[in-house]
């Protein structure tokens, strides 16, 4: 087999960028070479933690959205109310959400959407950062409702112990 099938082989691992270098292979686009990658369509979690990091000093680890709970404490938010989760949430939190048409939907993923917790508007809407078919800030709800999506976490920028 050679390098290049080899490294085709290894990019949804999360590794081919590393290897690619290691074997003196050109990264491109797709093994995110772009600076921009995190602004596309379906790099949600890319984006949220670069943004929150940039906007809010929060550093979460750069993996998929599903992943984020490995690394980081949890708040879970199922069954709580917006006043419930606004007065645990600052801004710059991230929301793990369950969105039921999501290719990455696979069993034991409770979320494949991430998106940036940014406060309450002055109706006391949770206000959300996010990448979903483009770079947007809009109420909670009214995303939830849109897309059948649910609510599942708040991820904390804590480590797991």
């Amino acid at each position: 087999m050679n390098k290049k099938k080899i490294i085709d082989n290894l990019k949804d691992i999360g590794i081919a960028s590393a290897i690619a270098v290691v074997v003196g292979l050109p990264i491109f686009n797709h093994f995110r070479n772009d600076p921009d990658f995190y602004f596309k369509s379906g790099y949600c979690s890319a984006y949220a933690t670069r943004t929150t990091e940039k906007e809010h000093g929060f550093k979460y680890e750069r993996t998929h959205a599903w992943n984020l709970k490995d690394y980081h404490k949890t708040i879970d938010t199922e069954g709580k109310n917006i006043d419930e989760i606004a007065e645990i949430a600052q801004p710059g939190h991230l929301l793990g959400i369950f969105y039921p048409k999501s290719n990455h939907n696979q069993d034991g993923r409770a979320y494949t959407h991430i998106a940036i917790y940014e406060g309450v508007d002055s109706e006391g809407k949770i206000i959300i950062n996010h990448n979903f078919k483009g770079i947007k800030k809009e109420k909670l709800e009214d995303f939830l409702c849109q897309y059948n999506c649910e609510l599942k976490e708040l991820i904390l920028p804590e480590r797991k112990s």
